[in-house]
């Protein structure tokens, strides 16, 4: 139950932004869907959650651009030092709080090069195209360590579901007659898009 409900808002919000981003980069969202259309949803019942990850690589990377890009959750729950730390030229007094900046992470220019850029390939492999994981170890959005969100796994299996289902299944553009969605966000239990319009046409259905 703990991890259900600490996965719902946050989820929630990121699948809000998976749509968002496939309307904005239309590019991306026809790679995603046409690497779905190679396999039924048959072909991933019963299978290993990984399987489902290394099947669908670009879809994972996009899902992950998108946490990387949104960060849904800017700040994790505040860690205790307990005992005096050195870390190059800073002294952290044991008992001290520390709060871990997971915005600042994900979009550091260090680590990303270029990342006020939506670019799920960044996650890929250039030669193998398959996931790169010297890069989604650097994707933070559920913390590090010893104390990593405890839903993460629950929360990833979740989102690749869903977001397959909705791209197989629906095509989400711009509304005909309202501006075009902007990545604005606001803040309650995590960052969510602003409300936005789209114009939702049917795909296939399920299976």
């Amino acid at each position: 139950m703990d991890m259900f409900q600490n996965a719902v808002d946050t989820v929630g919000s990121t699948l809000t932004f998976l749509v968002l981003y496939s309307i904005l980069n239309r590019e991306a969202k026809k790679k995603v869907q046409e690497e779905i259309e190679r396999f039924s949803i048959e072909d991933f019942k019963c299978r290993p959650f990984n399987d489902c990850h290394l099947m669908l690589p670009y879809t994972s990377a996009f899902i992950m651009e998108t946490m990387r890009f949104s960060c849904a959750l800017p700040m994790i729950a505040p860690r205790v030092a307990t005992q005096d730390i050195h870390l190059d030229d800073f002294h952290i007094k044991a008992g001290t709080s520390l709060l871990v900046n997971l915005r600042a992470l994900n979009s550091s220019k260090e680590a990303w090069n270029d990342p006020e850029k939506f670019r799920p390939e960044r996650f890929l492999e250039p030669s193998s195209g398959q996931l790169d994981n010297s890069k989604t170890r650097l994707m933070l959005s559920f913390g590090a360590g010893k104390r990593v969100c405890p839903s993460q796994k629950f929360a990833e299996q979740i989102l690749l579901i869903f977001f397959v289902n909705l791209m197989k299944t629906y095509d989400f553009l711009p509304a005909p007659d309202a501006p075009l969605p902007t990545i604005t966000k606001w803040f309650g239990l995590s960052y969510s898009p602003k409300p936005f319009y789209t114009q939702v046409k049917g795909r296939h259905k399920l299976g």
